[in-house]
């Protein structure tokens, strides 16, 4: 439990290692109660950040359902991220993701992920 304070209290400035980790606490239930939204809003807050890890996670939470409606796009665009900044894990679930998509769905993705990267939003 004091861990889990202290990651809140990093999380909080904006760290994203922290909120992947307190993310990461919420998903486990380490340290805290179980709270499946809540672990999505603090990988949502570092994925945001361009940290990969907190990217794969959320495309792993949207691939299963976990605290969010499943949603394969959504689950490809942040394993697509994670992949390109570097973790090389979300290679084989965006290839998982990817052959359960469409070929205008992929495209749905590339164009989100151009975007994201034109967009200089992390």
């Amino acid at each position: 439990m004091e861990a889990v304070r202290w990651y809140l209290l990093a999380a909080e400035t904006g760290y994203p290692k922290a909120q992947n980790t307190l993310g990461v606490c919420y998903k486990t239930g380490t340290g805290t109660d179980k709270d499946l939204a809540e672990a999505v809003k603090w990988y949502r807050l570092a994925a945001q950040q361009d940290y990969a890890m907190a990217q794969s996670n959320l495309g792993i939470c949207y691939a299963n359902g976990e605290g969010v409606v499943r949603d394969l796009e959504e689950a490809c665009f942040w394993f697509t991220l994670a992949e390109a900044n570097g973790n090389e894990s979300a290679q084989g679930y965006r290839e998982t993701t990817e052959s359960r998509l469409s070929e205008d769905q992929l495209e749905l993705v590339r164009l989100r992920v151009q975007t994201w990267r034109d967009s200089g939003q992390y």
